[in-house]
């Protein structure tokens, strides 16, 4: 071995020892002696590339691979894909593709080089061909877990959810410590809001991961607060700011839960800290708006403004910027721009959710009401329940209609319990509809039996051995023949609210998750409400007079409080209590999009909100009137 070549060795075992800065010296002064080497070129370019110099990597790469040809040696293909990879990494996805192209010229089964042409085809946003670059692959290494996993990411950003779930099930079949399978079925699990699946996902992730992952702790934190485990998501959240302090997202999200909580400042104090470590965090500048501890509106819209101009902010980061700056226009007074940056803001969340698979389909919700109708009769709520429990209270009605009011209203009493939003019957009815035919076939006794314990079991984690424990699942509207199957002596408390303010309400929420798609556009949301109101009206003719169903008007509720919490007392069938008239003094968690208005007095300032924003409604207004 010749003294160049013991200095290489030497160089090299510095590399694999992880002294980088030691082993770029010697490759460097080895390079000054002998410029043509390729071996050299090519540990230096695997060098930058573990120290995040994409573009210096490409060079040495590019000058290895001419060197080597020039000297008539046969060129390694990996070199030939690393100096494409190293390309990609640098953005420069065209000639990352063409040198990707030259290898499987020379060798149409190279799997690496089918993995690598997917991949960039994927950065390029070339999704189809990225899938069928996918399938070739794996014709070629049916086990190949990683092309599995990424062409299930691609099927869900090309918005087909469904396929994507298979591959990532794949995927885990193949590798079940997958980290990288496990997030990604998780958060394909949390946009179907199936959100308990989503935190066995997660919770397995977060087990094999060796170093804490924000990605995967924050979204274990939001599918726990989604299935009523808000505590155990502080207590996850404030063990990932001592292991990570600097994470402005694990503090805007540890914020988050705060305000559910009712812990304004501390929230906002978590805000400011996030915004500290990172200017830009959208999250945390939603959070500080939310919290109404930060008046000042000029300061914040700048620092909005800023965040908005930082070309790397995603879509649905830079849709909540503008949702928060829609509200802080709105406490300024400046309508015009307040309902300017709402539009920007709903747009954004609109085409980014048909993007993956949830766009507003008209044609396919007056068909889901066609079939609800044609399925539930007057006949059909003679039939025996499956339970005679009357514990169960569902709160139903349009989002944003006082839903989140009245059960706090009731969840102030002692002998009342709230168990916020429950995905249960949403997610029940959809495994009947899979498995029985629901609701176009009967429904079968021992089944509604089940789903009926199943049903008061969650209940009970949620409100324990309170007499009555209200689901306040506004949806839940679509299965109240459901609900008069399984439950006939539960109580139905329909909440009613002004169409136009109801809906304007919508509009101005940024709603998580892809459970209202309706909310983004003024004429879906006008579509939307004519055909909640026209089921509405059916289940008003077809169900029984006991316990039946009793509605509450916002305006009414909002104007003479204590009439009408009397009125919701007595028809749960409950002596009064004083409690119920100081609501907003309550502590309990709540994690709906009113967690703040309920820790208020009542107050009557959304009353005809819709008034003040004119000719701007006009495709609401038009919408509604059908």
């Amino acid at each position: 071995m010749t003294s160049q070549q013991n200095q290489l060795a030497a160089a090299f075992a510095l590399h694999q020892q992880g002294d980088l800065a030691g082993a770029e010296r010697q490759y460097e002064t080895l390079l000054q002696a002998t410029p043509d080497n390729p071996d050299l070129l090519y540990l230096l370019g695997m060098l930058c590339l573990d120290t995040g110099r994409a573009g210096m990597a490409a060079g040495h790469f590019g000058d290895a691979v001419r060197m080597a040809a020039a000297q008539g040696r046969d060129v390694d293909p990996e070199w030939r894909l690393a100096h494409g990879s190293a390309l990609q990494r640098d953005h420069k996805y065209e000639a990352a593709l063409i040198i990707f192209d030259e290898v499987l010229v020379d060798d149409p089964k190279s799997v690496n080089g089918w993995f690598c042409r997917a991949t960039v085809l994927q950065s390029l946003g070339r999704l189809d061909e990225a899938v069928e670059n996918y399938k070739r692959l794996l014709g070629l290494a049916p086990d190949h877990a990683e092309a599995v996993n990424n062409m299930g990411t691609v099927l869900r950003e090309s918005g087909r959810p469904q396929a994507a779930k298979q591959a990532f099930r794949r995927a885990l079949a193949i590798n079940p410590k997958s980290p990288d399978a496990l997030v990604n079925l998780g958060l394909l699990l949390e946009q179907g809001r199936r959100y308990a699946a989503a935190v066995k996902m997660l919770r397995r992730a977060a087990a094999i991961s060796v170093e804490p992952d924000e990605e995967t702790e924050i979204a274990l934190s939001r599918c726990l607060v989604a299935d009523g485990a808000v505590a155990e998501a502080v207590k996850g959240m404030e063990a990932l700011v001592g292991k990570i302090p600097g994470s402005a997202a694990a503090l805007a999200e540890l914020g988050r839960l705060h305000l559910f909580r009712g812990a304004a400042a501390q929230a906002a104090a978590h805000a400011r800290e996030a915004l500290a470590a990172d200017p830009y965090c959208a999250a945390a500048h939603t959070i500080l708006a939310q919290s109404g501890e930060d008046r000042d509106n000029q300061q914040a819209l700048a620092n909005i403004e800023a965040a908005l101009g930082n070309p790397k902010i995603g879509s649905l980061d830079r849709a909540s910027l503008y949702f928060s700056a829609a509200k802080r226009y709105g406490n300024s007074g400046d309508y015009d721009k307040e309902f300017e940056s709402y539009i920007k803001a709903n747009a954004i969340k609109r085409r980014r959710l048909a993007e993956i698979g949830y766009a507003y389909d008209p044609s396919a919700v007056e068909h889901g009401v066609d079939e609800y109708i044609a399925a539930f009769d007057r006949d059909a709520f003679a039939q025996a329940g499956a339970s005679d429990s009357e514990k169960p209270v569902f709160i139903v009605g349009m989002p944003r209609s006082g839903t989140s009011l009245i059960e706090q209203i009731l969840a102030s009493h002692p002998e009342v319990a709230g168990a916020g939003e429950l995905m249960f019957l949403n997610e029940a009815a959809g495994r009947l509809r899979r498995k029985a035919g629901y609701p176009a076939t009967p429904l079968p006794a021992a089944a509604a039996r089940d789903v009926a314990s199943d049903f008061l079991d969650r209940l009970a984690r949620a409100g324990g051995d309170a007499r009555r424990i209200t689901d306040k699942m506004p949806s839940n509207f679509m299965h109240i023949g459901l609900i008069a199957m399984l439950f006939p002596g539960a109580r139905l408390i329909h909440s009613r609210r002004d169409p136009a303010d109801t809906c304007l309400s919508c509009f101005f929420q940024n709603f998580a998750g892809t459970s209202v798609v309706f909310s983004y556009d003024l004429a879906d949301l006008g579509h939307n409400y004519r055909q909640y109101s026209r089921l509405m009206e059916h289940w008003r003719q077809c169900l029984p007079d006991r316990p039946g169903l009793l509605e509450v008007d916002y305006e009414k509720l909002v104007g003479d409080q204590e009439r009408e919490s009397r009125r919701l007392i007595d028809f749960l069938g409950l002596d009064w209590s004083d409690s119920c008239l100081s609501f907003h003094e309550t502590k309990r968690v709540v994690t709906t999009a009113s967690h703040s208005q309920v820790r208020r007095p009542v107050y009557q300032t959304s009353v005809g909100r819709w008034k003040r924003y004119g000719d701007r409604l006009a495709p609401l207004l038009k919408s509604l009137a059908g």
